[in-house]
């Protein structure tokens, strides 16, 4: 067919104009968000049914509980990433959601490669983003789009807790641009370490480095760069500073993982101490600086990066929006059903809007608290598009129901954790456990053959240790 039409501009015409008579004649469906709850609803739904549109300010879905093997090269970062373009069926909008006005069922959009929200990327020389930067006014502008049901999945930001120099000096891990800064920094700190000048306390500042959020994410990105610093091809390339590295975790909790069973927690940290991976728990942060820490109990601690991976917060789309119910940290508020429910007083039911959904990180559930996870997300988006579809008939099968798989992590040096309903493992099987969920869960055949192949790839050669 594709050679046909490129052959034949009146069958071209023709197709083309079929295509806008059935999009006229469907509602439209806007999912708001790429993550693991809209990614997952735009699979699942029947696409027939709707003039689909999909409003992301990425141009990707991240497999994101792979991005500490991404920062830390034991992946690549085309790894682990699916464009969001992936079918013609989906209109894809690069945006950013500014504002929702649910009256007149109208978003009001902001290209996402205006400069005002384009990342600042590492690689990228000052007289480029210079040049960047004079983008025409015309590709910056606002515009409006209209919707007849509407999906908000745009996830979470991290929270700061208003700890002063966190915004202005804390790397973050929510995306692939954030993975690279990481990954580049730490690079950087092992150059700038070797330079013969260098007073050993400056040298020793530049090579420790702070991972705030003693949960999943950090646990896994401490384990995941102390397996990079103990790996052969890395201490034959920086022999004399390899030794110096330190790496620290920190958590405002009594433990490290604490959403895990206990005892399991208590393993990791123990096997965290014995590599060398120095935890200190119950610290509460009072700020950062360039090139430090300040926590109440250790006062001041020199760092060459500090990563914040602890707490999340409503995004500024949902921070924004009114009329709408939320609950007392912000998050959109629905039913069962997902649906937005109406701002009310405390004397009155909550009145849920016809056609608005809600979903993943930056909604909860009232009176269901759920966790924050790919898992919920995931289960979410699969749910509200089998209802979408018209493949739930029964009523009483129109509540979403959390059926909680158990966690698992990668704690380093070939082991893991899991905390499944079936039981609970840690060590190598674990490990295994967890390598092979994430690598189902890769949703294309050829991000599958990259994983299995990088991984295998590491296994004989080492990991990648290229500065980029």
């Amino acid at each position: 067919m594709p050679i046909l039409v490129r052959r034949s501009p009146q069958l071209a015409r023709a197709l083309v104009q079929y295509r806008n008579y059935a999009t006229a004649n469907k509602e439209t469906l806007v999912v708001v968000g790429g993550g693991w709850a809209g990614y997952n609803f735009v699979r699942k739904l029947d696409k027939s049914r709707y003039n689909v549109i999909c409003v992301s300010g990425s141009t990707n879905f991240v497999t994101t509980p792979l991005l500490p093997s991404s920062a830390s090269g034991s992946l690549s970062f085309r790894d682990i990433v699916e464009p969001l373009r992936s079918t013609s069926e989906v209109s894809f909008h690069h945006s950013w959601a500014e504002d929702v006005d649910i009256a007149n069922r109208t978003l009001t959009l902001v290209p996402a490669s205006s400069p005002a929200f384009r990342a600042k990327d590492p690689l990228v020389k000052e007289q480029q983003r210079d040049a960047r930067a004079e983008t025409p006014e015309r590709l910056q502008a606002t515009y409006k789009l209209q919707y007849d049901k509407l999906v908000i999945a745009a996830g979470s930001y991290n929270q700061t807790f208003d700890t002063p120099g966190v915004k202005k000096n804390a790397f973050f891990l929510k995306d692939i641009e954030s993975a690279s800064a990481i990954r580049y920094q730490i690079y950087e700190l092992l150059d700038m370490a070797t330079w013969p000048l260098l007073s050993d306390a400056d040298r020793q500042a530049l090579l420790t480095w702070i991972i705030v959020g003693g949960g999943p994410t950090g646990s896994e990105l401490a384990a995941e760069l102390h397996d990079l610093v103990e790996g052969k091809q890395f201490r034959n390339a920086y022999p004399l500073i390899a030794p110096d590295i330190r790496i620290k975790l920190i958590d405002a909790a009594p433990t490290i993982l604490s959403t895990f069973d206990k005892r399991l927690a208590q393993y990791a940290a123990a096997k965290f101490r014995r590599a060398g991976i120095e935890v200190l728990t119950s610290r509460k942060i009072k700020r950062l600086n360039t090139w430090s820490i300040e926590t109440e109990q250790d006062g001041t601690i020199p760092a060459g990066i500090v990563v914040w991976s602890t707490g999340i917060k409503a995004p500024p789309l949902v921070e924004r929006m009114r009329g709408v119910a939320k609950d007392k940290r912000g998050f959109l508020q629905t039913n069962q059903q997902l649906q937005i429910f109406k701002e009310s007083n405390a004397h009155q039911d909550p009145e849920p809007l016809q056609d608005v959904y809600a979903m993943g990180d930056c909604a909860q559930i009232k009176d269901h608290f759920l966790p924050a996870t790919a898992q919920v997300a995931n289960q979410q988006g699969v749910f509200l598009a089998k209802v979408l579809s018209g493949k739930v008939s029964d009523p009483a099968q129109r509540r979403f129901e959390y059926f909680h798989r158990g966690s698992m992590t990668n704690i380093g040096g070939g082991e893991g954790l899991v905390d499944a309903p079936m039981g609970k493992l840690k060590g190598r099987l674990a490990w295994l456990a967890w390598r092979s969920y994430y690598w189902i869960s890769s949703v294309s055949l050829r991000n599958k053959l990259a994983i299995i192949s990088k991984w295998t790839w590491n296994s004989v050669l080492g990991r990648d240790i290229s500065r980029f």
